[in-house]
């Protein structure tokens, strides 16, 4: 079916608005949904990130403005990639966290989301501002099963999971992205697309609030491996000096003169806090973990490594002497997670490091202090903010 006209004064609408969408919508092919299409579930509108299918009979029943916001999260789908990123996730939960990302971004841009005068009809929730949708998944899988210990599969009406809007999924699987060759190349096209209509929004002015963040966070390559970043922050934190007790003998040989040799002394302490909660204690994850973190350490050369493992408490860990780092990541306890009482656990035990380093999918409660030393998250999950020090996802 050709483009239809269907939305055409809401595109007029929105090239005045935000003009931003509008290359983004003519990249669309929009079409009316047939009355099969309507019976297999789309009440509203779907999109697979290249076909935009609008219930006609819907669409008519909402105002031009609602249409609009309508239209800016159907595209907002399409480049954050999401129907290239589903993988063999549950479509349900999928779906919802998807929304979940997009109304958070949506409400900082001042768009509305009530439904026919009906407030809360779109998925929302404030705690999801800034959060990847894969990690916003796994947030609602957990309070799933959490819900559903005996299992069940994620849908409307099931304990623990979020009812989509009129139960709609408007997120569709296209036969023109099933090959992993051929979602590289829908997703190298989104991307190119994208950075064309960012940088046309930048150079006149009216780029929506975040969409430059949220695309790049969405589509970023693979990032440096997190033991790289790790490694190069550990001998940031080294001291170093200048010592006459020690020659440079390069410098006598090279230059006929005496030079003291620079050197880098051993650190001081490190905490490691062990998150066992969850999958963050999967025994493929901890030797992975461990196996780098144990050559990164052996390299800077710690006086001493307090280990400790802790879920909603912290439980007693073990002290690992410089020399001796074969760090074991056993787990002991289970349940949710708190923060709580990492930073005033160091403090009982008069430990003062220099770095403490936490293995965690970040999925828990915060201390409100800061300490006063640098804090690295060592993160499985991709996405998640941290209040302070400085989050490096590793890959699992």
């Amino acid at each position: 079916m050709a483009k239809t006209t269907i939305a055409a004064n809401a595109a007029v609408r929105l090239a005045l608005r935000v003009p931003f969408w509008t290359e983004i919508f003519y990249s669309m092919t929009i079409r009316e949904a047939t009355p099969e299409e309507v019976a297999q579930g789309i009440q509203t509108e779907a999109t697979d990130g290249r076909n935009l299918w609008i219930n006609k009979d819907f669409w008519k029943s909402i105002p031009l403005d609602q249409q609009t916001a309508e239209l800016v999260h159907e595209l907002y789908h399409k480049i954050l990639l999401h129907p290239l990123r589903r993988g063999n996730r549950d479509p349900y939960l999928w779906n919802a966290a998807c929304d979940y990302v997009i109304n958070a971004a949506m409400a900082k841009q001042g768009f509305n989301f009530p439904r026919n005068g009906q407030p809360g009809d779109w998925l929302f929730n404030p705690k999801y501002d800034g959060w990847l949708a894969e990690t916003v998944y796994n947030d609602l899988m957990k309070e799933h099963k959490k819900q559903n210990p005996d299992g069940g599969k994620p849908g409307p009406g099931q304990p623990g999971c979020p009812q989509l809007d009129k139960k709609r999924q408007d997120l569709k699987d296209s036969p023109e992205t099933a090959t992993p060759e051929s979602k590289a190349k829908a997703e190298q096209e989104i991307k190119a697309m994208v950075e064309r209509a960012i940088a046309t929004a930048k150079a006149m002015g009216n780029l929506p609030v975040g969409i430059e963040q949220e695309v790049a966070k969405a589509t970023k390559a693979a990032a440096e491996p997190w033991y790289n970043h790790l490694h190069r922050f550990m001998q940031s934190l080294r001291s170093s000096q200048y010592s006459w007790a020690r020659i440079n003998r390069r410098a006598l040989r090279t230059h006929g003169c005496f030079a003291p040799l620079h050197y880098s002394e051993a650190m001081g302490t490190i905490a490691l806090f062990i998150d066992t909660s969850g999958s963050c204690y999967a025994a493929a994850q901890q030797a992975k973990f461990a196996e780098h973190l144990n050559a990164i350490l052996a390299e800077a050369r710690p006086e001493a490594v307090h280990v400790y493992y802790f879920d909603t408490k912290v439980y007693p860990g073990e002290v690992v002497e410089a020399g001796t780092l074969d760090v074991d990541l056993r787990p002991r306890g289970g349940g949710g997670t708190s923060f709580r009482e990492l930073f005033t656990t160091l403090e009982e035990d008069s430990v003062n490091p220099e770095v403490a380093i936490v293995l965690t999918d970040l999925c828990g409660t915060f201390p409100e202090d800061e300490p006063g030393y640098p804090v690295i998250w060592a993160s499985v999950e991709k996405g998640m903010p941290a209040p302070f020090g400085e989050v490096i996802e590793v890959e699992t």
